[in-house]
């Protein structure tokens, strides 16, 4: 019961750290991806006002050269003067230098223009080749590689001018950033530039792919050790439940051979039993079969100890499977006898000697006849077939017992394995028979099967290949 709940208590600590660690790995991938779409939003906002200000300064300095033309030499600044050679007082500079006037003068009118210009329409304030252009570059010159929407909207006249795309407005002007054109310009509705990037989340992704990969393949790593952590510990605890089960069985199963022993030894001791010649010879041979008995579920525990050990040595030789089967099937009938029930050979396979272990090939067929009795309980009807094709000796027992569920095909060739539901913990047994049975058939390269249906009947296969030496 400790054992059980150690396995339950570390299934629940796992359990609650695997959580834990998806959590804190949740939170630094969206912590990642909210930090670079912030810094995404701020280096296209920087991108766009140092658009915005290139537009204003140009248009300034378009002003400036019309006003101002550079091979007037009345307009050139006179020579810098020495601070250090007058005093510091104001008065004593010429301020009303020629210079100083008429540069007063262009930037008055330089002034008045730009203020004039706010009646202007957008078309005729930006050009929408430099527009495009000084897009491009700002986002370049920022990292930006991805592809963007812009268009210049007037509030005033409720339009998109100077649009680089085609397709839903709605949709743009719903989801784009909006920039104002002009920002000094003292308007009651100014012009914004509108920008939309449609693989904003796709482009932020792709530049943290390595760190969304990494997560994402920690995360699967950890969910897979978790998995067979915890298929490890339901294991475990399947074979702590199979260990006492096979212990209770198992002494079970010997107690009764050794109490017919020690009960047939008294009885061989009275002088009336040793006169009586049938009674002594019955005893003697109820020691013998119960020693038999003995020696064949320990061959067969230390067998599978060292199958497990890879440690199985098989003396081959050429057996006749035909005799085997004949010779099995005898001391099976009468048990099924007993039962109103009757054993069928249809021994038709022409190649039937092969080499292999006499020993273990017999204890592979007594296993699969003593199942098919056992798990008969009314009327069993057992029927042992062969046949021989493609260098291969098939036999199949087959019965009409209770059946075994699919999806336990797979977990009946374990050792100790017992099926865990139904009637089957009403017969006894260890949980080894068909463990070894396997095994015995893997060693001789051979291969076995199963079909059965529930309350129909199982068929146990098993395919050797003939005169493999």
């Amino acid at each position: 019961m400790k054992v059980k709940k150690r396995i339950h208590l570390s299934a629940g600590i796992m359990l609650i750290s695997f959580i834990g660690i998806v959590i804190i790995q949740y939170y630094w991938i969206n912590r990642a991806y909210n930090s670079s779409k912030v810094s995404f939003n701020y280096q296209v906002t920087g991108a766009m006002l140092d658009v915005v200000r290139t537009l204003e300064h140009d248009e300034i300095d378009e002003k400036y050269k019309e006003f101002h033309d550079p091979q007037d030499k009345n307009l050139r600044p006179p020579m810098r003067i020495r601070i250090d050679e007058y005093n510091y007082s104001h008065d004593q500079l010429n301020t009303n230098d020629n210079y100083y006037k008429q540069k007063s003068d262009i930037a008055e009118e330089i002034i008045f223009d730009i203020y004039n210009d706010r009646n202007k329409l957008i078309e005729e304030r930006i050009d929408p080749i430099k527009l495009d252009s000084l897009i491009s570059n700002n986002l370049i010159r920022r990292n930006i590689k991805t592809y963007c929407k812009y268009a210049i909207y007037h509030p005033a006249r409720d339009t998109m001018i100077y649009k680089n795309f085609d397709g839903d407005e709605k949709f743009f002007f719903n989801n784009a950033s909006s920039f104002k054109l002009f920002p000094r310009d003292k308007v009651e509705y100014p012009s914004y530039l509108l920008v939309h990037f449609p693989n904003e989340e796709k482009y932020i992704i792709n530049k943290n792919i390595l760190v969304f990969l990494i997560s994402v393949i920690l995360l699967v790593c950890i969910i897979v050790s978790y998995v067979m952590i915890v298929k490890k510990l339901e294991y475990l605890k399947m074979l702590y439940d199979f260990e006492n089960e096979f212990i209770n069985n198992i002494t079970h199963e010997f107690k009764t051979p050794i109490a017919t022993i020690a009960i047939a030894s008294e009885l061989l001791s009275d002088p009336d039993i040793i006169k009586n010649q049938k009674f002594f010879e019955q005893h003697i041979k109820t020691i013998r079969d119960e020693n038999r008995r003995l020696k064949e579920m320990s061959e067969k525990i230390l067998t599978t100890a060292r199958i497990s050990k890879g440690i199985l040595t098989l003396q081959k030789e050429l057996v006749d499977i035909h005799d085997i089967i004949v010779d099995l099937t005898e001391k099976v009938k009468v048990r099924t006898e007993i039962k109103d029930g009757k054993i069928i050979l249809n021994l038709q396979a022409t190649d039937y000697k092969i080499y292999a272990d006499r020993f273990h090939i017999c204890n592979v067929i007594s296993n699969l006849l003593d199942n098919a009795e056992k798990y008969s309980p009314k009327s069993p009807l057992i029927e042992i077939s062969t046949s021989s094709s493609n260098n291969l000796l098939q036999i199949d027992v087959r019965d009409n017992g209770i059946g075994i569920e699919k999806s336990e095909f797979k977990n009946i060739f374990q050792r100790m394995y017992r099926i865990p539901a139904g009637d089957v913990h009403n017969f006894k047994g260890y949980g080894l028979g068909l463990s070894y049975v396997k095994s015995i058939v893997d060693a001789h390269k051979g291969v076995i099967e199963i079909n059965s249906e529930i309350n129909v009947g199982s068929t146990f296969t098993v395919k050797l290949p003939i005169n493999l030496e």
